[in-house]
C-alpha cells in the first residue's frame, strides 16, 4: 500500500534540510512590531558598526560576544532594526544545523531527529525572531558542544584537535556573551571532556583543553584590562549582584519547573536501564554522551531560570534534547519512518506546540473570521473577571513607518508621531547636537545622524549596567546643562530601568517639551523629550 512507504535516511536528511532553512528564514516573510530590549541589542551592534571600543567607549556588564553578528550585518546590510531580524535568520540556522550535527553524531535515528528538530523548531526556533544574549549564549555553546562531539566520536585526522580548539572558542564565547549561561557551557564541555579522558586515557586532552580555553579568554580579557574591564564585567563583585541565592533555586526546583522534572524523571530512568549492562553502556560512547548532555542540558535549564529570568521562557531549549534521548531510547521498536506514522507524528508534535503559532499568528485571525460576541456589562466571563487599570495593546493597530532606522517594523502610530516631531531639532547639524537617550528608541542616532557619546554604559538599567557612579556623572552633566536633548522613557512596572535619580535631574535642570507613547505592550510607559530652559 502507499501508506505503507518507508521514508529511507537519505530522504529523512533532506527533509531536515528543508525544515530547518524554512524555520530559519520563516521572520523575512513577515513584518514584526518592535518589541522589548532591541534597543540594547540595537545600539551595542551599532557602537561596534562605528568603531567604538568595549569598554573603553562604552561600558556594559558582560562580553561583546552577542554583538559581534549583529555588527557586522550592520556593515552588510545598514543599521536599520530589520537588520536585527537577518541577524536571527543566521543564529537559528546556526542552533538548528548544530542541533542536527550532534544527533547525527550521536548515531540518533534519523527520523527521530527530524521530529526533535521539528520540537526544537516549534518550541525554541519560532519564539527567537529577534536577536537577545539569552538565546545566543545557548546557540555558541551548542557550536561548542557540537564541535566538542566532533573531537570525541571522530577518528584521528589532521583536524583533530582543531576541533577542540573551536569548541574551546565557541564555549568561551558562550561565557563572554553571558556570564552564566557560558559558564555553564564550560563546566559541562569539561564533565564531557572528562569522560573522554576517562574512558580513552588520554589525559593530556584536557590540558590542551584548558590552554586553548585560557589562550581565548585572555584574547578576550587583556586588550581590555586597562579600559575599566575589572569595573564593568560582571564576576559578581562590588558594585554587581551575582544573582546567585539558594533559596531562589529550590523554590524553582519544588515549587515550579514542571517540564524540567517530568523529564528528568524519563531520563534518570532511561540511565538506570542502560545500566543493567555498565560495561557495554560505558563503552558505547554516543549512548552515554547523548545521556551526559541531555542530564547536563536539563540542570542547566534549571539554574538559568533563575540567574536569567527574562524572558521566562528562555531556557525552554531543553525539551528537544529532552524529546530526542526519550524518543531514542523508549520508541525504537515502532517504525515512525512509516509515512502513515511518520504525518501523525508531525500532526501530534504540531498540536503539542500549536500555542507558538496560534498566539503570534491565527488566534487574532481566527477571533476576526468568528462573530462577535457581546455582552452585558454585568456578565462575569474569562474576559472580565479580573479588574485591572492597566491597558493593555494587542499590536494590533501597530504600522509600518517611513523611518529608515525602524524600517519594515511596525511602531504604535503615536510613537511614530512622536519622532516625527523630533525631526526638525536635527535637520541643519546633527552631529552638533548633544543627545542624551535614556529610552528604547536608540535608533534614533541612525536616524537623525547625531553622535553618540563614547563616556556612558551601553544601557541604564541602574544596579544591572549603570551604578551610583554613573547616575552621579548624568547627574553632573544634566547640572551643567551638557545635553540640548534629553529623551527619557517612564516605565511605571520596572524597578530603576532609567533611573530615577537621574530623570529628578532633569527635571530641576530641563523643561518638558514633548510626551509620547512608548513601543511597549503596557499603555502606561511614555517617552518624555527635554530641552533646555
Amino acid at each position: 500500500m502507499m501508506m505503507e512507504r518507508i521514508l529511507n535516511a537519505k530522504q529523512l536528511m533532506i527533509l531536515s534540510y528543508a525544515l530547518i532553512v524554512f524555520c530559519s528564514i520563516f521572520p523575512l516573510f513577515f513584518s514584526f512590531p518592535f518589541r522589548i530590549n532591541l534597543f540594547l541589542a540595537w545600539e551595542g551592534a551599532y557602537r561596534l558598526y562605528l568603531g567604538q571600543v568595549p569598554f573603553k567607549d562604552f561600558g556594559m556588564p558582560m562580553g561583546f560576544g552577542f554583538w559581534i553578528l549583529p555588527a557586522i550585518f550592520f556593515k552588510l546590510f545598514g543599521p536599520t532594526v530589520y537588520t536585527l531580524l537577518k541577524v536571527q535568520v543566521l543564529i537559528n540556522f546556526i542552533s538548528l544545523i548544530s542541533f542536527q550535527s550532534i544527533l547525527r553524531l550521536l548515531k540518533i535515528r534519523p527520523v527521530v531527529i527530524f521530529f526533535s528538530i521539528l520540537v526544537f523548531c516549534l518550541s525554541y526556533t519560532l519564539i527567537n525572531f529577534w536577536p537577545w544574549y539569552n538565546h545566543t549564549v545557548f546557540v555558541f555553546q551548542l557550536v561548542g558542544i557540537n564541535f566538542l562531539v566532533m573531537f570525541m566520536l571522530k577518528e584521528r585526522s589532521r583536524w583533530h584537535y582543531f576541533y577542540l580548539f573551536l569548541s574551546a572558542f565557541f564555549t568561551v564565547l558562550a561565557f563572554f556573551t553571558k556570564q552564566d549561561g557560558g559558564g555553564l557551557a564550560i563546566v559541562f564541555s569539561l564533565a564531557l571532556l572528562l569522560y573522554h579522558l576517562i574512558k580513552e586515557r588520554k589525559y593530556l586532552d584536557i590540558v590542551w583543553y584548558g590552554l586553548m580555553v585560557a589562550s581565548v579568554v585572555a584574547l578576550f580579557v587583556l586588550p581590555f584590562l586597562n579600559h575599566g574591564f575589572l569595573y564593568w564585567f560582571n564576576y559578581g563583585q562590588f558594585p554587581h549582584y551575582s544573582r546567585v541565592d539558594l533559596f531562589d533555586f529550590l523554590n524553582e526546583l519544588f515549587g515550579a519547573s514542571p517540564w524540567i522534572k517530568f523529564y528528568m524523571f524519563f531520563v534518570v530512568i532511561g540511565i538506570f536501564y542502560q545500566l543493567k549492562n555498565w560495561r557495554a553502556f560505558w563503552n558505547d560512547k554516543p549512548a552515554f554522551l547523548m545521556s551526559l548532555i541531555t542530564l547536563g542540558v536539563l540542570v542547566q535549564a534549571l539554574i538559568i531560570q533563575v540567574t536569567s529570568y527574562t524572558p521566562i521562557n528562555g531556557n525552554i531549549y531543553f525539551h528537544s534534547f529532552a524529546f530526542a534521548f526519550i524518543l531514542s531510547l523508549n520508541f525504537s521498536h515502532i517504525k515512525l519512518e512509516k509515512i502513515y506514522l511518520f504525518i501523525i507524528a508531525g500532526l501530534v508534535i504540531t498540536f503539542w506546540w500549536s500555542g507558538v503559532f496560534w498566539n503570534r499568528f491565527l488566534g487574532n485571525m481566527v477571533r476576526g473570521m468568528l462573530p462577535a460576541k457581546e455582552l452585558p456589562e454585568d456578565v462575569i466571563s474569562k474576559n472580565t473577571f479580573i479588574v485591572t487599570d492597566t491597558v493593555k495593546m494587542d499590536r494590533a493597530d501597530w504600522v509600518v513607518s517611513d523611518l529608515k532606522s525602524f524600517g519594515k517594523v511596525k511602531l504604535p502610530k503615536e510613537t511614530i508621531a512622536g519622532i516625527k516631531r523630533l525631526e526638525p531639532f536635527f535637520m541643519t547639524s546633527p552631529q552638533d547636537v548633544r543627545v542624551l537617550n535614556m529610552s528604547e528608541l536608540t535608533p534614533l542616532a541612525y536616524e537623525f545622524g547625531y553622535r553618540l557619546p563614547s563616556d556612558q554604559p551601553l544601557w541604564f538599567h541602574k544596579g544591572v549596567a549603570i551604578f551610583q557612579k554613573e547616575v552621579d556623572m548624568f547627574c553632573h552633566k544634566i547640572n551643567q546643562k551638557e545635553y540640548d536633548i534629553i529623551l527619557f522613557e517612564i516605565i511605571p512596572d520596572l524597578n530603576n530601568f532609567y533611573p530615577q535619580e537621574v530623570y529628578d535631574c532633569i527635571g530641576k535642570n530641563y523643561k518638558m517639551h514633548d510626551r509620547f507613547l512608548a513601543p511597549r505592550l503596557n499603555e502606561d510607559s511614555y517617552i518624555e523629550v527635554y530641552r533646555v530652559e
